[in-house]
């Protein structure tokens, strides 16, 4: 049996210069703009990183959904993303994409489990698949002291 597919639609709305606007189907409208190295607008989103803000989102998502199906309680995940752009091929890509990751769990004996959901999160999450950067993921992960019994 075929896995049910989703689909997702998103406008954009720019003219000749300035801002262009962003929405989507029951969600507040995004004002974006280029980003200041291309002599774009300070202070705006830029579509450089709304996707990797897309990245660290679904980073998380992913693994709440599959720590959720795992029975696993965690208390707070961060998700930085970083990724460079290469402008030396034919076409501007993002060559490099680094996930750090910050994870506090409920007890250190957790620390192992996880581990595994976290890299079974970056094999699952579906935005970091669709992208063809090379990926490094850097962990850090926080236990409370067990307490003795």
């Amino acid at each position: 049996m075929q896995a049910p597919s989703h689909r997702y639609s998103v406008q954009a709305d720019g003219f000749l210069t300035g801002v262009t606007v962003v929405s989507a189907s029951g969600v507040p409208p995004l004002q974006v703009a280029a980003s200041p190295q291309v002599e774009g607008s300070a202070g705006l989103w830029t579509p450089e990183t709304l996707l990797l803000a897309a990245v660290a989102d679904s980073f998380v998502l992913t693994f709440r959904a599959l720590s959720q199906a795992d029975g696993f309680s965690w208390q707070r995940l961060q998700c930085d993303v970083e990724g460079a752009l290469s402008v030396a091929d034919a076409a501007p890509h993002f060559a490099r994409m680094g996930i750090r990751v910050d994870l506090t769990v409920l007890n250190e004996h957790d620390i192992v489990r996880a581990l595994e959901l976290l890299h079974r999160a970056q094999r699952a999450c579906a935005v970091v698949n669709s992208l063809r950067s090379a990926r490094t993921l850097e962990v850090r992960i926080h236990g409370q002291p067990a307490l003795a019994a």
